[in-house]
């Protein structure tokens, strides 16, 4: 019983300290990626950069608009990008873009990221 007691401890250390060495994983993707998929494929109807404040499409919101609003959750936009849009592209994006997209969001309002 000792033995086994011992064993399973000195698995949990080991555990542990394997976890704390290690980097901690993106809770979302990665902005830059974001950004250049942003660039490619919605700057025809969004003002996708920080600096840019209207949109080629009067309609298409601006990404730092999006990125600022009190309203929207990490949740939220998720599930707008995963589905197909009456007045969008149909770009049904899979988990990965979705992620860059969220984190290139996040980077335009470091203050206050959505959640």
């Amino acid at each position: 019983m000792n033995i086994l007691r011992a064993t399973l401890v000195l698995a949990a250390v080991t555990a542990l300290s394997a976890a704390a060495n290690a980097e901690p994983p993106k809770k979302y993707g990665d902005p830059v990626s974001g950004k250049g998929y942003a660039l490619l494929k919605c700057a025809d109807c969004h003002a996708v950069k920080k600096e840019e404040t209207i949109s080629p499409n009067i309609k298409a919101p601006p990404f730092t608009v999006i990125a600022h609003s009190k309203m929207v959750t990490v949740r939220e936009v998720d599930q707008w990008l995963a589905t197909a849009h009456q007045d969008m592209p149909d770009l049904t994006l899979d988990a990965h873009i979705r992620g860059d997209l969220i984190a290139y969001f996040q980077s335009l309002s470091p203050m206050d990221p959505m959640q």
